[in-house]
């Protein structure tokens, strides 16, 4: 059942004043699929979720996969300062 999904794509749609074909293209584009019929029962969690980021975000998010050599510890204090 793709009723989640349709929810959150009216909610884009409404929230950042997108045509449905485009919100729907954006789907489409990250799971390679024509349709959202075409997708698998297990990617529509996915779905759902990468269409709420892209409500509270505003952009495409890409997620990678993050690796040790990618990531970096700072120091409480230095991240305090910098967010402030």
């Amino acid at each position: 059942d793709r009723t989640g999904l349709r929810d959150a794509v009216n909610m884009l749609v409404s929230k950042r004043g997108l045509i449905y074909s485009d919100a729907y293209h954006f789907i489409h584009q990250r799971f390679n699929v024509q349709s959202i019929e075409d997708l698998r029962k297990d990617q529509l969690p996915q779905a759902v979720e990468y269409v709420h980021r892209l409500c509270l975000e505003g952009e495409l998010i890409i997620d990678e996969p993050k690796k040790a050599e990618d990531m970096i510890q700072i120091p409480a204090d230095i991240f305090s300062a910098i967010m402030h």
